[in-house]
């Protein structure tokens, strides 16, 4: 008797459909009946049913899946599986707000099951004639759009079909990125916080920086993360880029736009180049260069800001590496600069203490390079004695002797007022047969001459003292 009772009052409930003056049911109330209450609600979803039709989606799934698309036009907009077209889109210039929510969702759905690029760049290029809620849409969901419209542009090499979406926020940016106009980081920032792939960002980074070096250049500098890109323009990388040269080119050509990764590249240009550039470089980067890095690389006055300090230091050591050490030699003993001078010894230094398997084959480089690493001094030939004090000098203070085996390297820290308080045996009995006025005069000048070692070396060259003990 109930289902009886339930029969007829659900179809009593379709009739309601018919006449525009009842209103609509809940779906709530069909049981018997889904199906045909759904097909009656179909032809009117757009105005007396939309709530109706919200509901069912979500309520009646299974129904919804026996419902073919010759038999309702407008199922791909609620059922995530069909791609959507522009005709599909433009045939329903208004939707009601009960199912805008729902097409959203699909929509998202879209983005993660199909490439859309062909769908948006089509959409974009009828923007005018596209359905308000569609605009809405897209604007409301610009960043995941973006990201997946990058993914499959990344995925199938068509970066150029990007360009269409000029008319989102993210899209006007896009394009002046590629045409070289002003970018903020503030808009920079907001975009790339939304993605979702770091080999997208490291594509799509990578394209830019071939449509206009310089904003490629500033997005890389703006950039939180850290990406493979980031990798070519450090020393090693910049070493073994084979479009380093173009891309320093093209940043030459705007001389009054620059970055800190453009003059990376401008200085790693400089250095590991052919020359065809360098003069220009040069010229172009005199005035921005850090003065350490101009007297290092270059040998020549440079009046910029300090630099990245690890940054200097790679590409000091892959100078270095390279067998560029006797020039960089030069270029540091030659500069007229006093303090300039002394703060890029101080940097070839720390290098130098930075990597004890550094080679270096230049013989006053490579006492120093031992005695950094804690090993004993070296015997070796056709040293450069002014060339050896002046490294020496530039030793860190700490406490020295140990390794010391040369009276000469001991001469010269104990002129440079580094600590020494114990010394070989052999190196000892050497300093104690030195000419005493000129060892006692020595020893005067040095601070350190209380310690324990240099009050008992100093009665050996006092006068009136002829001790016969240690």
């Amino acid at each position: 008797g109930l289902l009886i009772m339930r029969d007829i009052l659900e179809r009593d409930l379709l009739y309601a459909f018919e006449d525009e003056q009842s209103n609509i049911p809940a779906p709530i109330h069909f049981q018997v009946y889904q199906k045909e209450a759904l097909y009656a609600a179909l032809p009117q979803f757009l105005s007396r049913t939309a709530s109706f039709i919200a509901q069912t989606i979500t309520v009646w799934p299974h129904v919804w899946k026996n419902i073919s698309i010759a038999e309702f036009p407008s199922l791909p907009l609620f059922i995530l599986g069909h791609r959507w077209t522009v005709s599909l889109l433009t045939s329903h210039p208004v939707l009601p707000n009960d199912v805008l929510s729902h097409v959203e969702d699909v929509f998202i759905g879209q983005l993660e099951q199909y490439d859309l690029l062909m769908l948006c760049t089509k959409i974009f290029e009828q923007w005018d004639q596209i359905p308000n809620w569609v605009q809405s849409m897209f604007v409301k969901h610009e960043h995941a759009l973006f990201w997946r419209m990058v993914h499959w542009a990344h995925t199938n090499s068509r970066f150029d079909d990007l360009l269409c979406c000029s008319r989102l926020p993210c899209g006007n940016f896009l394009t002046r990125c590629v045409q070289g106009k002003t970018i903020h980081k503030e808009e920079m920032q907001m975009l790339f916080s939304h993605a979702d792939c770091s080999e997208d960002v490291n594509w799509l980074y990578m394209q830019l920086l071939s449509s206009d070096t310089h904003n490629g250049c500033m997005l890389l500098h703006w950039s939180s993360s850290t990406l493979p890109i980031h990798d070519l323009f450090s020393p090693v990388g910049m070493n073994g880029w084979s479009d380093r040269k173009s891309f320093a080119k093209a940043l030459l050509q705007q001389p009054n736009r620059h970055s800190v990764f453009s003059d990376r590249l401008l200085l790693g240009e400089s250095i590991l180049g052919d020359g065809e550039l360098k003069d220009k470089i040069i010229t172009q980067m005199s005035s921005r260069l850090d003065p350490v890095l101009g007297c290092l690389v270059w040998g020549m006055d440079t009046h910029g800001s300090e630099s990245d300090a690890s940054f200097v230091h790679e590409f000091i050591h892959l100078l270095l590496s390279a067998g560029q050490m006797e020039q960089i030699c030069h270029h540091l003993e030659n500069h007229h600069d006093a303090s300039i001078r002394s703060s890029a010894r101080g940097v070839f230094v720390d290098v130098l203490a930075g990597d004890e398997n550094l080679k270096v084959e230049l013989p006053s480089l490579y006492i120093v390079h031992q005695l950094l690493h804690g090993h004993a001094e070296p015997s070796v030939s056709h040293v450069r004695e002014e060339r050896l004090a002046f490294f020496l000098e530039g030793l860190p203070q700490r406490e020295w002797g140990p390794q010391l085996t040369s009276l000469r390297s001991l001469q010269h820290l104990i002129q440079t007022d580094r600590k020494i308080n114990i010394l070989r045996t052999e190196l000892l009995e050497e300093v104690l047969k030195q000419d005493k006025d000129s060892w006692s005069h020595l020893l005067r000048q040095y601070s350190h001459n209380t310690e324990p070692l240099w009050r008992i070396v100093s009665v050996f060259f006092a006068p009136q003292n002829q001790p016969t003990v240690l």
